[in-house]
């Protein structure tokens, strides 16, 4: 049993052991910080108190309000385990690209490696929050649907890795934070 808790890294190939899993029908009882600067993760109590600018919900997965730079709305899925922030297929019926690249790939995932007929834009730039994330030949995954709701793409590590990530299900608040100068 031990060895299902065991994956081979896709940069390192080296096997990482998953010491345990917080679930997101745990973490949405929760008010949350994950400081990706200092390795911790803290759990507060969620009073959900109100919030004008709620931008952050559950969909059966976690989503965050992301504003291209267009003004265009989009949903974008919280996920911390993707290394790179995507977009999926559904945000070119919503926005217009310049230039769009398509390759196959395989996309290793907590199930395994599956085929990706990835499409590729050569730009991309969004709001999270209060910072302008320009991304440069982003690529896509296939079409997620929530139900009702249509996820435009993934919240990747990248931009992650050097934050502190505050998050409340209840108050609907996502909060990315750098350290002064970054």
């Amino acid at each position: 049993m031990e060895e299902d808790l065991k994956f081979e890294s896709e940069k390192s190939g080296e096997l990482v052991q998953i010491d345990g899993i917080i679930g997101w029908k745990t973490m949405q009882n929760f008010a949350a910080e994950l400081d990706f600067i200092n390795d911790r993760l803290i759990l507060r109590k969620d009073t959900g108190k109100f919030v004008p600018n709620k931008n952050f919900f559950w969909s059966g997965v976690p989503i965050v309000k992301v504003e291209h730079v267009s003004g265009r709305k989009l949903n974008f899925f919280f996920d911390t385990g993707s290394e790179e922030t995507r977009i999926t297929r559904n945000l070119f019926k919503k926005i217009s690209f310049e230039e769009i690249f398509s390759h196959a790939e395989m996309l290793g995932t907590a199930g395994g490696w599956v085929y990706n007929d990835r499409k590729s834009v050569a730009e991309l730039e969004i709001y999270v929050g209060d910072y302008l994330y320009n991304f440069r030949f982003i690529g896509s995954v296939p079409p997620i649907d929530r139900n009702y709701l249509v996820i435009d793409g993934y919240i990747g590590n990248e931009i992650l890795k050097n934050s502190v990530v505050n998050y409340s299900l209840k108050s609907g608040v996502f909060k990315i934070s750098y350290p002064e100068g970054f």
